[in-house]
């Protein structure tokens, strides 16, 4: 039994950075692979990483951890942001989103065993009205929180289960974000959000077999407490929670990030 697909496992990245003076990494975040059709074509898929804007922030280089095909450890992939600057593309509505083409030549070389998420394996707005997606239904989280990254030969993603807390009003058009209820931690910013299939449904609405890829973790939406002072009536610290409610982005917005980015390159 399976609620997730094995490939899209495969699809998810750990993206790090080099501690100063070390040779040890520092896994921040994570991304994903998606393959867009090559333009002109109708064969192949062209791979782009996805992730948060926000991880590759202030940072000049970035190494991509990824799992290769078996019999292989696995591999940390170089990305020297200054070299690949004009190549970044980031949502033209300033969404927490960029994207980064990668050579799928270079990959196969390195014998990556990545898996580029496809468009018919997303949930489009137009897609998620016809089957009825609705607060409560099933989610999995896919990243690495706190930075657990895994083995030394191998990465293995944590998978983390919640449902979706509310999506009335993106289907409606009036948020640009899908809110989830999950706990996510530093180190799950970038990682993709797949719906939870199941057979099960309410009399007169619909039930769903496919674990569509809904969007990408933006981050959680913190809860603060704040301690006044007594004497001065002022706030003197402000304590900040994990409310356990995630901003998702879309994949209408990855697809349409990629799309931009296609006819820039």
């Amino acid at each position: 039994m399976a609620l997730l697909l094995p490939d899209f496992l495969r699809s998810v990245v750990a993206i790090g950075i080099k501690v100063p003076d070390t040779p040890e990494t520092q896994w921040i975040g994570t991304g994903f692979i998606y393959g867009a059709m090559r333009p002109g074509t109708d064969e192949g898929d062209m791979p782009f990483l996805v992730t948060n804007a926000h991880v590759l922030e202030e940072e000049d280089s970035i190494f991509l951890k990824m799992n290769r095909e078996s019999g292989f450890p696995a591999v940390e992939y170089q990305v020297n942001l200054g070299d690949v600057r004009e190549y970044l593309t980031y949502h033209p509505a300033q969404l927490d989103l960029v994207v980064l083409p990668l050579s799928a030549e270079e990959l196969s070389r390195s014998m990556v065993a990545t898996y580029p998420i496809k468009e018919t394996e997303s949930l489009s707005l137009e897609k998620a009205r016809e089957i009825e997606v609705a607060e409560g239904d099933g989610v999995l989280a896919i990243g690495f929180p706190l930075g657990l990254a895994g083995y030394e030969e191998k990465i293995a993603p944590i998978v983390k289960q919640g449902c979706i807390a509310r999506i009335q009003d993106w289907l409606s058009g009036d948020s640009r974000h899908i809110l989830v209820d999950a706990n996510i931690f530093p180190g799950n910013s970038g990682g993709p959000i797949f719906l939870q299939p199941s057979p099960f449904a309410v009399e007169g609405t619909k039930s769903n077999l496919f674990p569509y890829l809904i969007g990408m973790v933006s981050a959680y939406i913190p809860y603060e407490d704040m301690a006044v002072s007594l004497q001065t009536g002022r706030t003197r610290v402000v304590f900040e929670e994990n409310s356990g409610i995630v901003e998702v982005i879309p994949s209408d917005a990855i697809l349409r990030t990629i799309e931009l980015a296609m006819r820039n390159l």
